[in-house]
């Protein structure tokens, strides 16, 4: 097969058309190398993996939800990842249980963690295919499949229990289906010289309907697993019209057809799961969406989204947390330009450098199609992350396919220049290293240690009932239900707040009635000492003004209010607050709604140590 950027390439047909036996030692080569890199790295954020276990295993032994609730089995976002997580459960349980683990949480972890990983190594192989049908060099196309298996979205999410992986393999699936629907003939081979629109046409194969309902499932199945992979719409519906030969006419067809037959599968789904939910108002419609949400309504804004659009190729380490700093004027952990530069805006620049590049190496190479495909895929996704948690890495998945394509075009043209390309490939260098040294298993495991050392502090087995309160990210202890120990995974951990949520609103209200509860039953309350603090210590993720609803002032001056009992570990330690009748008053007044006048009472009063 010859499509239009292989003359670009300046490939020739007898390159690009390796023998089924290379192109077979090549993808086992690939699944070597795939292989080999997940064993010796690990994930350093989970997500929500431990909460798609637990929704799995609540609906495994019975236990009600509804609809409304957080982290319900079905549920909007993500609508088909925990039914495809049971059934996996279903399915492999038997064998693993008797090979691994009896415990089912273990077992169904291991379905969710082995979907990602098997979805991760076919996705490294469907892009290195699709480089191949549309004519990449060898060289080029090998060097951006390796940088799209070590960017950091990509080697993170494929080694967790989360959908973003198989997502985004079923959109490679679908655009690897399009773009090998055409063929081109012997005696139809482009000159080395040629430009996109000098490419030969030839007819899509007849059979459009056949083509088009398998990629449209494949890309169906993909919204299911995400509803944000809807973003990747112009992807799918330009790749046609980019990579295939025929007529326009027949390329914008298949592109379209593809799009209207995944919604009308994805529709079918939804409408499904609404029926069985007994969805039938419109208020309970709304109110099964907003959930999807998780009460994120203030983590928005262009440098948050340009961070971590970023963020999700190359990893950053703590730079989010001193660009947001550095742009907030955090009056407790000031960071200036000169240390913002010194320390993470190098690494920053260097990554738009590269991308500045690859889209002038795309305008001077004449690859208008695929650049204005790339611009129609990017925009929605950017736009997105303005909008609504631009940070979060991701977020801009959908942008992989078609990114890391231009990528090994502007690599394989024979019109860039050899020093831009160059640059690209030291980019690609230290982004691969970068990547593999930060998800490291000797560096995670070196972090995993400490928190392990921290939580010593604490009694080897709590009450019925008791919480640990914690700041957001002070301990990532349990988050990953398939490595995690049982006591590990069982710590009676409680957020106090996670800014930019509606739970900022209501955090004192939230921790009272979580206290008053535990001590009617008996239990205790241990808080982290760190809450203690007058200023927040420049280690912890905690950026005043991040979310203006909440200061560090309110968290120290509500805390030292309370009189405590034990302390343990110093200030990196716990402290265990007392039941005595002079709390419960003052946690009941902040139910009551008198919290500030008994703050105020209060407030010059010793923390017991």
């Amino acid at each position: 097969m010859r499509l239009a950027h292989a003359s670009n390439a300046g490939i020739s047909e007898q390159t690009v058309r390796l023998p089924g036996g290379r192109v077979r030692m090549s993808l086992f080569w690939w699944t070597v190398i795939y292989s080999l890199t997940t064993y010796f790295t690990q994930a350093a954020f989970y997500g929500d993996s431990r909460a798609y276990t637990g929704s799995i295993l609540d609906f495994t032994r019975g236990q009600p939800y509804q609809f409304w609730q957080d982290n319900a089995f079905w549920e909007f976002g993500h609508l088909l990842w925990r039914p495809l997580g049971w059934l996996t459960y279903k399915i492999v349980h038997p064998l693993t249980s008797r090979l691994l683990a009896p415990e089912p949480r273990v077992n169904i972890a291991i379905g969710l963690f082995g979907l990602s990983w098997v979805a991760g190594l076919a996705s490294v192989l469907f892009l290195r295919l699709i480089l191949r049908r549309i004519g990449i060099r060898p060289w080029a196309a090998n060097l951006s499949t390796l940088a799209f298996l070590f960017s950091q979205g990509f080697l993170n999410f494929s080694q967790t229990g989360v959908p973003y992986i198989p997502g985004l393999c079923l959109i490679l699936v679908s655009i690897y289906m399009l773009i090998a629907s055409t063929d081109v003939s012997p005696n139809q081979l482009p000159n080395t010289h040629s430009s996109i629109e000098d490419a030969p046409k030839t007819n899509i194969q007849p059979d459009m309907w056949r083509i088009s309902l398998i990629a449209g499932g494949a890309f169906a199945g993909a919204v299911c697993l995400w509803c944000l992979y809807a973003l990747a719409t112009p992807a799918i519906a330009l790749t046609p019209l980019i990579f295939a030969g025929g007529t326009v006419r027949n390329r914008i067809r298949l592109g379209v057809q593809t799009c209207i037959i995944a919604g009308l599968i994805t529709i079918g789904a939804y409408v499904a799961v609404v029926a069985h939910l007994h969805l039938f108002r419109l208020q309970d419609l709304l109110t099964w969406i907003s959930t999807a949400s998780h009460g994120v309504d203030h983590i928005r804004g262009v440098s948050r989204a340009v961070f971590g659009f970023a963020r999700s190729f190359v990893n950053m380490g703590r730079d989010g947390l001193l660009y947001k700093r550095f742009l907030l004027h955090d009056p407790y952990n000031p960071v200036s330009f000169v240390q913002l530069f010194r320390l993470s805006l190098g690494k920053f620049l260097l990554f738009y450098s590269a991308v500045l590049c690859v889209l002038a190496m795309l305008f001077r190479n004449q690859d208008r199609k695929l650049l204005w495909g790339l611009a129609a895929t990017a925009v929605p996704a950017l736009g997105f992350g303005v909008y609504w948690q631009g940070g979060d890495m991701e977020r801009y998945l959908a942008i992989y396919p078609f990114a890391f394509i231009a990528l090994a075009v502007s690599l394989g043209s024979r019109r860039t220049s050899p020093r831009l390309k160059s640059f690209l490939i030291l980019v690609v260098g230290f982004a691969v290293t970068t990547n593999c040294v930060a998800l490291s298993n000797l560096r995670l495991e070196r972090q995993k240690r400490v928190e392990l050392d921290r939580i010593a502090l604490l009694p080897s087995h709590f009450k019925h009932g008791s919480r640990v309160v914690l700041l957001h990210h002070e301990l990532e202890l349990g988050s990953d239900p398939l490595h995690s120990s049982a006591e590990e995974y069982a710590l009676p951990t409680y957020p106090l707040l996670i800014p930019g949520t509606t739970g900022v609103l209501t955090w004192r209200q939230d921790f009272a009635a979580m206290a008053l509860e535990a001590w009617k039953e008996g239990a205790d309350v241990w808080i982290s000492n760190r809450l203690l603090d007058d200023r927040p210590a420049a280690r912890l993720s905690w950026v005043e003004g991040e979310d203006r609803r909440v200061s560090w002032t309110d968290i120290h001056t509500f805390f030292s209010a309370l009189k405590g009992d034990a302390s343990v570990g110093g200030s990196e330690g716990f402290e265990l607050v007392s039941p005595a009748a002079s709390n419960q008053l003052f946690l009941q007044s902040v139910l009551s709604g008198k919290a500030n006048d008994a703050v105020a009472m209060r407030e010059d009063s010793d923390f017991s140590k």
